[in-house]
């Protein structure tokens, strides 16, 4: 089980893994190459969080991590309840943030159980094609419908969502994905995060200029969206720590499944 501290400048931040593996599949992702070997517990989500606080105080907790969060929406939820519960953790909900890549269903429930979660959706395409191309899973829940889920989480969380898009070089680096991008999501309550794409073995992905990033940002803001380059997203690349390079380096294949 995985597990990173983010040092910010004022404060520290958990990223958290709520399954070993993920069967989501995205391309660029070096969890996904392992397909999904089981689901963490909710107690083994909040060890992740006691642990950490051995090292530092824990301000934020963010489910982005191995595993896909709303794949395993009974453990997440029983864990984000104890995260926020004052006999255990005591963090606000406001202080924690779930990442889907967009398991609709579950995405409506957690509006409807606990909406004051801050929620993050990795769309990391402007349309349904390319999105297809890098996320395998996106074939069963279309960015339409994870754009309807996240309407009915804003018209009942007082938070923005949070925007998730690896840039990845020559695929969705372009100044026309950024603009797309932007109309698609044009007047909602949200901010875009550009996430460089981090490289790992074997799955054939270059991290994009910073020029390139500069540009996508320019135009976004320039269509009236908060958006930000998130560099803190490349800590941990040299321990192969960084965001989409979670993984373990020998799976035994006997225990995958997908079900």
């Amino acid at each position: 089980i995985e597990s990173v501290i983010i040092q910010h400048d004022s404060y520290a931040a958990l990223c958290v893994s709520s399954q070993v593996g993920c069967r989501m599949g995205c391309r660029f992702c070096a969890t996904g190459t392992m397909g999904l070997i089981r689901n963490l517990s909710s107690g083994e989500i909040l060890e992740q969080l006691q642990i950490a606080q051995q090292i530092k105080p824990i301000r934020n907790v963010v489910f982005m991590g191995m595993g896909e969060p709303l794949d395993n929406y009974l453990n997440v939820l029983g864990a984000i309840r104890g995260i926020h519960d004052t006999r255990m953790f005591n963090l606000g909900l406001a202080h924690i943030t779930v990442s889907t890549v967009g398991v609709i269903d579950n995405m409506y429930r957690l509006a409807d159980e606990v909406p004051k979660v801050a929620l993050a959706v990795s769309l990391h395409a402007p349309d349904q094609i390319l999105r297809e191309k890098l996320i395998p899973s996106g074939k069963f829940n279309s960015m339409e419908g994870i754009l309807n889920a996240m309407d009915y989480y804003l018209e009942r969380s007082p938070h923005h969502s949070f925007i998730q898009y690896t840039v990845i070089k020559g695929v969705n680096d372009r100044e026309d994905h950024a603009r797309r991008l932007a109309q698609a999501l044009k007047g909602r309550r949200v901010k875009i995060n550009l996430i460089p794409c981090n490289p790992t073995e074997k799955l054939g992905f270059e991290t994009p200029s910073s020029e390139a990033m500069e540009v996508m940002k320019r135009v976004i803001l320039e269509e009236g969206i908060l958006c930000f380059i998130r560099d803190s997203t490349e800590s941990g690349r040299d321990v192969s720590g960084a965001c989409g390079q979670l993984a373990l380096k020998t799976v035994d294949k006997r225990q995958r499944h997908n079900q």
